[in-house]
């Protein structure tokens, strides 16, 4: 029972991290089209990911996003851009005047992250910690377990977060980044979905899971709990 349980856990950590990978690769994928077109319109980013076939070849993956900063004074604009792009009446939400205010523009699949367009992704102190900390490194950040704009009744979900710089490339100092930052990439998920298809072979084995986010050791957040025929005493 040791060595069954041992493989199971084994498997979802790779898989997790196999997870992880590719979709850091997906970022990178859009971060090199934004940079090679100057920025991306809703077209293109559909058009991109669509070939992609996210649903299918991404397990785990709610959606990918493409957002830029805010310009002092630009709210007017880039709400008309987000009507006119997606011909509908759209406002940023839930407001601006956080600090380095960063909107998202479109997501993929679009219907199901339909919520998430508009959204001031540093109206949240852990949100634009991840977005300043993507900004300045150049590199792969990660936010904190969090309710996600898209779907905040679903139970905790986490962000990747890549960021978009002018003139291609990575500037080498942090003021050529700070300066050259024109977007960013995300990529969203749901914990419990992606810790349920990183666990398959744990329910294969009809072993009982339930994992929580430890950040809090007081206050441990449930986020995924499977279904096994076999009692926990069994194990």
């Amino acid at each position: 029972a040791k060595a069954r349980f041992d493989v199971a856990t084994l498997e979802a950590r790779e898989r997790l991290e196999t997870r992880l990978r590719d979709c850091e690769d997906l970022l990178r994928g859009v971060r090199g089209l934004a940079q090679a077109n100057g920025g991306l319109d809703r077209t293109s980013f559909r058009t991109y990911l669509g070939s992609l076939e996210l649903e299918r070849n991404y397990p785990g993956l709610m959606g990918v996003a493409y957002g830029i900063p805010l310009p002092p004074g630009g709210e007017a604009a880039v709400e008309r851009r987000l009507r006119v792009e997606h011909g509908r009446e759209l406002r940023i939400h839930p407001g601006v005047g956080f600090g380095d205010d960063a909107i998202i523009l479109f997501e993929e699949p679009e219907q199901s992250n339909i919520r998430a367009l508009g959204f001031n992704s540093s109206s949240t102190a852990d949100q634009r910690a991840s977005l300043l900390a993507a900004r300045d490194s150049g590199g792969l950040q990660a936010t904190p377990p969090m309710a996600l704009a898209q779907a905040p009744e679903a139970g905790p979900g986490f962000v990747l977060r890549l960021a978009i710089y002018e003139g291609g490339g990575i500037p080498s100092t942090l003021e050529g980044r700070r300066r050259a930052f024109s977007g960013y990439a995300n990529a969203v998920f749901l914990l419990n979905r992606l810790a349920g298809d990183a666990s398959r072979r744990a329910a294969a084995d009809r072993i009982r899971m339930r994992l929580a986010d430890m950040s809090d050791p007081g206050r441990p957040r449930v986020f995924f709990e499977s279904t096994g025929g076999l009692a926990a005493r069994w194990w």
